[in-house]
């Protein structure tokens, strides 16, 4: 098992991920029409921005973005969570769990985690991030009815996953491996699952 340094895993995401192209300020959030004021505060928050210049406190604040980005925009803010969740673990408490979650291919027994978080789960929940599962479980309860169960919404998640993660270059995808086998070896659990989701087989 190869352990990463801390140190040259930093330089690694700098480098390989250095080309890539800012994705346009109209094209940061998936709904640019939308009156909802969080998508449009993220798209401001993130305007113009490189990924290499945000700084640690703003992941954490907004660390819900990564739900909302384009595709092209995921891609392109990536390395900003990945350096965050290395180099300022110890004050990113909420940016390691979406983090991890976004770079994990959806399957079935995921919606029925999540369908079945009780209100006691999300009571012990950062407290930050309480009132946005709430909101997500009713999202999710929402999509399913809407769209005919769970096996119709599973297939979408892992079409809206693919898309995302294709757009990586192989060296990119390298990294974002490495990036998961550093934190698996640092204790991270969610990191394991990610790599076995996808990560391992590219």
């Amino acid at each position: 098992m190869v352990k990463h340094n801390k140190s040259t895993l930093t330089a690694r995401i700098r480098q390989v991920f250095a080309t890539q192209e800012y994705p346009g300020d109209e094209n940061l959030v998936c709904d640019h029409s939308s009156d909802d004021l969080e998508l449009v505060e993220l798209a401001t928050v993130f305007r113009g921005k490189h990924w290499a210049d945000i700084p640690p406190q703003l992941l954490e604040y907004h660390c819900s973005v990564l739900s909302f980005f384009t595709a092209q925009a995921f891609r392109y803010y990536l390395p900003a969570f990945m350096l965050g969740y290395i180099n300022h673990y110890e004050i990113l408490d909420n940016v390691s769990f979406f983090l991890i979650s976004h770079l994990t291919c959806p399957d079935r027994s995921d919606w029925e985690v999540t369908q079945g978080w009780s209100e006691k789960t999300i009571e012990s929940m950062p407290e930050q991030i309480k009132d946005m599962m709430r909101k997500i479980k009713r999202d999710l309860r929402d999509l399913l009815e809407e769209q005919g169960g769970i096996e119709t919404v599973d297939t979408q998640q892992r079409v809206w996953f693919m898309k995302r993660v294709e757009g990586f270059s192989r060296e990119e995808k390298a990294v974002i491996r490495e990036f998961l086998e550093y934190a698996r070896d640092n204790g991270d659990m969610d990191a394991s699952r990610a790599l076995e989701s996808y990560w391992e087989s590219v």
